[in-house]
């Protein structure tokens, strides 16, 4: 056989055998396709580093030192609202209703579920069962400004940053954090108060694109191109500031995001819920297929959580501001 036909011969052989396994694939057991999809961590056995830092090798260094860069110690420094000085009150949960937590849980997704393994499609089979509780369950937890001990640890999967010339480098990588889907329905409902009273009361900058209603990234770079093109009509020159926030989600601290959002005028009780979302938070790093010990996280948002886009930028709401 000519080596032409032989490549073609093996490439139809493996399309048929993906399509037939994708075919017979039973619950979790598609799953499996991502060991031979996705970029694994150790896929040449490469050991990891920081930068110009040590070698690290074996499974303990590589996730210690995937935990010490992804996972940073809060800054002890500046003031926050110390322990105990958490203000009482708030109607945010007052907005909480059936139709609210339903249209929340249509947009749950089919993404891997957390520590519980219960899935998206699951927890909507039980809201069809009980719509009351688990609308009493998100109502109660904004009302009392309570996230549950059970929901706070996550799996971190790692996964490789797209076109890293150096995937050797720990910074090549982000820890996307698994969470059960009953708390990611808590979170969505309280992203969505947060946002909706950004929103209505005009808290955020107009040039705030992402993570936004109607304000998608892309239409940022049309009205750029556009002012670009009436400069050079008018013969003047265009110029452009642009930041990048290193570690963005990482380092969110959730003291200062509360006095941010008590400025911006959010609910009392959703600042509340959103200091206990962030605290006394957990995760188990997931490792070349085998999962961790539990590690405190001292500061951050988790990044997979719904509430996390809208925590962020009304925690860097400030700087365009003071950009200007």
């Amino acid at each position: 056989m000519a080596k032409p036909d032989q490549r073609r011969e093996i490439r139809r052989a493996k399309r048929t055998c993906w399509n037939e396994f994708l075919q017979g694939a039973k619950g979790n057991e598609v799953w499996v396709v991502t060991m031979y999809t996705v970029d694994r961590l150790d896929k040449i056995g490469q050991a990891l580093r920081d930068g110009d830092g040590p070698t690290l090798e074996g499974h303990e260094a590589r996730e210690e030192g995937l935990l010490v860069v992804h996972f940073l110690p809060r800054n002890r420094r500046g003031e926050g609202p110390r322990e105990g000085e958490e203000l009482e009150g708030g109607k945010g949960f007052q907005l909480v209703n059936e139709g609210l937590v339903a249209a929340m849980m249509k947009k749950a997704s089919s993404t891997a579920p957390g520590e519980d393994c219960i899935s998206a499609n699951i927890l909507k089979v039980f809201w069809e069962w009980d719509r009351q509780i688990f609308t009493g369950l998100v109502r109660v937890c904004i009302r009392v400004g309570h996230h549950l001990e059970l929901w706070k640890t996550a799996r971190g999967v790692v996964i490789p940053k797209a076109n890293k010339p150096d995937y050797s480098q720990v910074r090549a990588y982000r820890v996307i954090s698994l969470l059960d889907t009953i708390s990611k329905l808590v979170e969505r409902t309280a992203a969505h108060l947060i946002a909706d009273h950004l929103e209505r009361s005009k808290g955020l900058h107009e040039g705030q694109y992402g993570c936004r209603r109607w304000r998608a990234t892309v239409d940022a770079v049309a009205i750029l191109m556009n002012r670009t093109e009436r400069a050079w009509e008018c013969k003047k020159l265009a110029g452009m500031l642009i930041m990048d926030v290193q570690a963005a989600f990482n380092n969110t601290d959730s003291r200062f995001l509360r006095r941010r959002m008590r400025e911006l005028g959010v609910q009392e009780d959703i600042v509340r819920w959103t200091g206990s979302f962030m605290e006394d938070r957990y995760v188990r790093l997931v490792l070349d297929g085998t999962e961790g010990e539990p590690h405190k996280v001292e500061t951050g948002i988790p990044q997979g959580s719904p509430a996390a886009p809208i925590l962020f930028i009304t925690y860097l709401s400030s700087i365009i501001e003071e950009v200007e």
